[in-house]
């Protein structure tokens, strides 16, 4: 009778114990749909369709990092931005080694147009990642720039860089940091490797132009100009080239490189205003009253005319 006993409590605890397994296993499968439907309804942009199905794999697992991970980028995609901070620091939370929360965190700032928010996040991210991830540096990097802080955006820049040494993206952010903080000649350097890496990138080119000038490298300014004349024939181009020439002193060239502008773009205002300066610029080095009366021809027309240079021109010829 005690051995029917006993035999009979063990059958007892085995079933519940298989209970419990089965409850679990079956638990953890559902767990495990929710997560997958609701990666499949985000991926499809059912960002509705995709919280719910994250809320229910978090009823079933409340300390899911990845459920909350997920339903905050789903959030986001909703512009729902407290809903969304909530659930991304609730996984930085649950997971204090996870890099991947703090990185949307960032994201969601920058989105937001917070940049020293994000740099926080991004700086956070790259700590847990021990600087294994260069994207993650350089969004940091870039983030500090945008902030006003270029001096602190060096160190995560030099150190995206030096793990990926390829990415012309990253020499040329490295250029206008360098720039910003007083450092032109390393910037030059910085957005020469950035156009030897990728010698279509337009804005390093230009950045390269502009600190040419400035430090009197005339030649090498004509160069950038040229090449980007190449790659845009458009006539702002033409007159950021004569306006350059004209720096240069080279009076004629200038203004035949900005009659050839005139001749594509016959009502142009920035073509008229400047060639209306170069020949301002001749006249002050050796008095010439035909040209002064040209010139002042030249803003006549410019008053006149409704092209894109109406606003007025920079040295580049760019409307202010």
């Amino acid at each position: 009778m005690k051995r029917l006993v006993a035999f009979l409590t063990l059958a007892v605890l085995v079933v519940a114990v298989a209970t419990v397994y089965v409850q679990r296993f079956q638990q953890d499968r559902r767990y495990r749909q929710l997560l997958a439907e609701g990666e499949s309804a985000l991926g499809r942009g059912q960002t509705y369709v995709a919280i719910e199905s994250f809320s229910g794999a978090l009823a079933l697992k409340p300390q899911s990092m990845a459920a909350y991970y997920r339903r905050g980028q789903a959030y986001a995609a909703q512009k729902q931005d407290d809903k969304a901070l909530r659930d991304l620091r609730e996984a930085a939370r649950i997971s204090p080694t996870a890099a991947a929360p703090l990185v949307a965190i960032g994201a969601l700032h920058d989105q937001r147009g917070q940049p020293a928010q994000a740099a926080d996040w991004y700086g956070q991210a790259a700590e847990r990642l021990k600087d294994a991830d260069p994207g993650v540096l350089y969004a940091w990097a870039l983030s500090l720039y945008r902030a006003g802080l270029p001096a602190e955006a060096k160190g995560p820049l030099r150190r995206a860089l030096a793990r990926n040494d390829a990415s012309p993206e990253g020499y040329y952010l490295l250029g206008l940091v360098l720039r910003d903080a007083q450092s032109p000649d390393e910037a030059i350097a910085a957005l020469e490797q950035a156009i030897r890496l990728s010698p279509t990138l337009v804005p390093a080119r230009e950045e390269l132009a502009d600190l040419y000038h400035e430090r009197g490298r005339f030649s090498d300014e004509m160069t950038q100009l040229g090449a980007l004349s190449t790659m845009d024939s458009s006539v702002s181009r033409r007159v950021s080239i004569g306006l350059a020439e004209a720096d240069r002193a080279e009076f004629d060239e200038a203004v035949t490189t900005l009659g050839s502008a005139e001749r594509s773009a016959p009502n142009d205002s920035q073509v008229f205003l400047a060639t209306a300066r170069v020949l301002l610029m001749r006249a002050e080095r050796a008095p010439d009253p035909r040209a002064v009366a040209r010139a002042q021809s030249g803003l006549e027309r410019a008053r006149a005319a409704t092209g894109p240079g109406s606003q007025g021109v920079d040295r580049r010829g760019s409307g202010w």
